[in-house]
């Protein structure tokens, strides 16, 4: 009954609700009170800090006209907190991705520069991987680890979908898979971009094209589509 209430009584505010993930029960919320922690008009996304750097650490990016820090001129995507600093987290979207670094409780912004030519129009989706780089999927159909610290491209696979690169999932195992507008799916080995297995064409083309993957630890993947359909199964089936 509370999550009715709240989705009922708070439902035109912008704000944040942090739940037991159990009993569903409010621990926290940020926005609907003290002024100093208000969202103008939306939260586009949120993240906590890993539990391997101790899990207390919220990161909010909101939809305001005039922010007190300003991320990005376009619209972000997602934000996601390194693996094992609560002081660097990562955020992107429209025609960026940046690093952030905590020092003294400012956001030091390092951007990530895509050269060339072909440089993406969105980045779709990114990741750390369980060394602690970045590797990102963008709009070119390209996949790219970077260097956290040096914000350099170590490695990269140009045109590794048709289309945008929609998803991306680490396996935990040194492993992570890619989804693509082209509705495949790949696996590769993370350290060195190397294709292990894929393509695999999603079956079904009326629930449209992956935008999500979800794995768990019997090796199921959940996958979200842009139609709303919720799949579950593995690689193999």
């Amino acid at each position: 009954m509370e999550l009715n209430n709240v989705l009922e009584t708070d439902r035109y505010k912008a704000h944040v609700h942090i739940w037991d993930s159990i009993t569903l029960q409010t621990l926290r919320t940020i926005g609907t009170g003290d002024a100093s922690a208000s969202f103008d008009r939306g939260v586009q996304c949120c993240t906590f800090s890993r539990a391997a750097a101790n899990g207390m650490q919220l990161a909010v990016i909101d939809d305001s006209y005039e922010h007190t820090l300003s991320s990005a001129n376009d619209q972000v995507f997602a934000c996601e907190f390194h693996p094992y600093s609560k002081n660097i987290l990562m955020s992107y979207g429209k025609g960026h991705c940046n690093v952030w670094s905590i020092d003294g409780g400012a956001l030091i912004k390092k951007p990530i520069i895509f050269e060339g030519r072909n440089k993406p129009k969105l980045v779709l989706c990114s990741h750390f991987t369980e060394r602690g780089h970045i590797i990102t999927g963008d709009s070119n159909g390209t996949l790219t680890i970077w260097d956290t610290y040096q914000i350099k491209p170590i490695r990269q696979v140009p045109k590794a979908h048709n289309g945008g690169v929609w998803a991306l999932c680490l396996l935990g195992n040194g492993h992570f898979i890619s989804a693509g507008k082209d509705r495949m799916l790949f696996e590769w080995e993370t350290d060195g971009l190397t294709k292990i297995r894929g393509p695999i064409t999603f079956p079904d083309e009326g629930s449209g094209c992956i935008r999500t993957i979800a794995s768990t630890s019997s090796s199921k993947l959940f996958i979200g589509t842009t139609r709303n359909t919720i799949w579950s199964g593995t690689l193999d089936n």
